[in-house]
């Protein structure tokens, strides 16, 4: 099959190209990766810990039973503000699976943030939804939200 030489130019390009980008995507194998402990837990981990929005909030926060290893509600949590479709329309489709598929992790995730925040349940909700979305983003959104408490602190 004769091929033009502009053709041949443009598909050794394309080739080039393909095999450049698919190389950098390399997967290690696994004895030259670190041994990391693998967690299911929520880590909330925005330094200083994240402050509620709601400063005027004053309910008991949820408790934590370590017998049972489980968040309690307190008898002033309120009921939750919206289903899992109202994680969906605010958070996209990974928090809504998480909450229709993993319905008890997600709310031990809720009560755990409440309790870390002494936040309102729909606050709680809001914030796991982000982070069940993209944790990154909520972890840096937190992090700059920290430091600019911090920085109007220092202003002040």
């Amino acid at each position: 099959m004769f091929i033009p030489d502009t053709s041949k130019l443009i598909l050794l390009s394309v080739l080039l190209l393909v095999f450049t980008t698919v190389s950098s995507f390399t997967i290690q194998p696994i004895s030259t990766l670190k041994k990391q402990r693998i967690s299911t837990t929520t880590n909330l981990s925005a330094l200083p810990p994240p402050k509620p929005y709601d400063t005027t909030y004053k309910s008991k926060p949820p408790i934590f039973n370590k017998q049972t290893s489980l968040w309690e509600p307190s008898a002033e949590t309120e009921p939750q503000p919206y289903g899992p479709w109202g994680s969906f329309l605010r958070g996209g489709p990974a928090p809504f699976l998480v909450r229709t598929l993993n319905a008890n992790d997600y709310d031990q995730a809720v009560f755990k943030y409440m309790a870390q925040t002494s936040c309102s349940r729909i606050e709680a909700q809001g914030n796991m939804d982000a982070f069940f979305n993209n944790g990154a983003d909520w972890a840096y959104q937190k992090s700059e939200e920290a430091r600019l408490v911090c920085s109007f602190v220092h202003i002040i």
